[in-house]
C-alpha cells in the first residue's frame, strides 16, 4: 500500500482517541451519572481555563456510506481489540458483581437475576452505540479502500507490532521523561526530591 509508511503519524491522534474510549466504556456505563465535563485550555499543552467549558466536536457532514461504517468499525476493532464488543462483554463480567453488590445495599430486597439481565443489556448497548458512532466519524475521514487498507495494515506484520509495543514504548518514554526532570528540571522548576523509605522503628532496649 503506497500509505503505509505514513500510518503511524497519520492514526495517531485517533487510535489515542479510540483508546481512551475502549478503556472508559464499562467504568462509564456503570456509574449512575455522568460528571460536568472539566474546563479545557484552548491551546494543547497548557492548563484549564478557569470558567471556560470543553467546546464542542465539530463533526464531519455528509451521508453516512454502511460499508464505510462497517469498515471504519474494523478498523477500530483491529487496532484495539479491547474495543470488540465481545472482549468488552467478558470485562463487564468482571464488574458485574461490584455493581450487584452496591445495588444490594441500595435494596435488600433486589431481584439480582433482573438486574443483572436489565444492567448488561444497558451497558451492551450503550458500548454498542459508542462504537457505531466512532465508527460513523472515522468513516467520514477516509475512503473505504483506505478503511480496508488500515484494517489490513493493523492487522499483520508491522501494523500489528505497532500496536503490540505503543503502550510499552509510551511507558518507557514517560518514564524516561520523568528521570530527566529529576536530574534537570525545567528553568523555574524546582527538582524533584524522592524521599527515603521510612525507617523501621527500633525495639526497645536496641541503642
Amino acid at each position: 500500500m503506497r500509505y503505509v509508511s505514513h500510518l503511524p503519524l497519520a492514526v495517531r491522534a485517533l487510535a489515542a482517541s479510540i483508546c481512551c474510549a475502549a478503556a472508559l466504556a464499562i467504568p462509564a456505563a456503570a456509574q449512575p451519572a455522568a460528571k460536568p465535563a472539566p474546563a479545557v485550555s484552548p491551546h494543547p499543552g497548557m492548563g484549564a481555563m478557569p470558567g471556560m467549558s470543553r467546546p464542542p466536536a465539530i463533526l464531519p457532514s455528509g451521508p453516512v456510506d454502511p460499508a464505510k461504517v462497517a469498515a471504519a468499525k474494523a478498523f477500530i476493532i483491529v487496532y484495539h481489540p479491547r474495543q470488540d464488543p465481545k472482549d468488552m462483554a467478558k470485562r463487564l463480567d468482571e464488574f458485574m458483581p461490584r455493581m450487584i453488590a452496591s445495588a444490594k445495599e441500595d435494596d435488600p430486597k433486589l431481584d439480582v437475576k433482573k438486574f443483572e439481565r436489565e444492567k448488561r443489556a444497558q451497558i451492551m448497548a450503550q458500548i454498542n452505540q459508542g462504537l457505531d458512532s466512532q465508527a460513523r466519524i472515522v468513516s467520514k475521514y477516509f475512503t473505504l479502500q483506505e478503511l480496508n487498507g488500515l484494517a489490513a495494515f493493523f492487522r499483520n506484520g508491522l501494523g500489528k507490532k505497532l500496536t503490540e509495543v505503543t503502550p510499552k514504548i509510551q511507558m518507557e518514554i514517560m518514564m524516561e521523561m520523568r528521570k530527566q526532570r529529576m536530574k534537570a528540571p525545567l528553568p523555574g522548576m524546582k527538582p524533584l526530591k524522592v524521599s527515603p523509605p521510612a525507617a523501621a522503628p527500633k525495639k526497645p532496649g536496641t541503642p
